[in-house]
C-alpha cells in the first residue's frame, strides 16, 4: 500500500478522547473526480495500543465530509459511521476501519474519533486515503 501525505488525515496522532483528525483532506473543486475513477478507501489503524485505566473505553469512527469554504466543519454529515469498536478488540498496529469511499462527497474530508465510556489513557491513531487496497481476507 502506498500513503500520499496530501491523503493523510492522521499520523501518529495520540487519541485519548473524542477529537477529530490532526488533518483535514481538500480534495478541491471537483470534489472526488480528482481520483480518476480509482476506488478510494479509508483504511483506519491502530498505531501504539489504545489503552485505558479501566479496560472499558470505546471508539467510533466516522468520516465526515464538509462544503466548499467550510474547513471548519460547520456543515459537516457524517459519510460512513463504524460499529462501536471495543478496546479488547483494539491490537497495536492493526487495521480498525477499511471502507470504500462513497461517491458525490463534497470539498472537505475528515476523521472524527468518537471515544466513550471512558478516555484512553494511551495509544495513537493512523488514518488515510488509498486506492486499490488488497480487501480479500486472509
Amino acid at each position: 500500500m502506498i500513503k500520499d501525505k496530501l491523503l493523510e488525515f492522521s499520523d501518529g496522532q495520540v487519541l485519548t478522547a473524542t477529537a477529530a483528525s490532526s488533518s483535514v483532506v481538500d480534495q478541491g473543486a471537483d470534489g472526488d473526480a480528482i481520483y480518476g475513477g480509482l476506488e478510494m478507501y479509508l483504511v483506519v489503524r491502530c498505531g501504539t495500543l489504545l489503552d485505558s485505566a479501566g479496560e472499558a473505553a470505546t471508539l467510533v469512527i466516522r468520516l465526515q465530509d464538509a462544503a466548499d469554504g467550510d474547513e471548519a466543519f460547520a456543515s459537516a454529515r457524517d459519510v460512513y459511521v463504524s460499529g462501536t469498536i471495543t478496546e479488547a478488540s483494539i491490537a497495536a498496529n492493526t487495521e480498525l476501519v477499511k471502507v470504500r469511499l462513497p461517491l458525490g462527497l463534497r470539498r472537505y474530508l475528515r476523521v472524527h474519533y468518537t471515544v466513550g465510556t471512558e478516555n484512553f489513557t494511551t495509544g495513537t491513531i493512523d488514518a488515510f486515503l488509498v486506492a486499490g487496497v488488497d480487501t480479500r481476507r486472509p
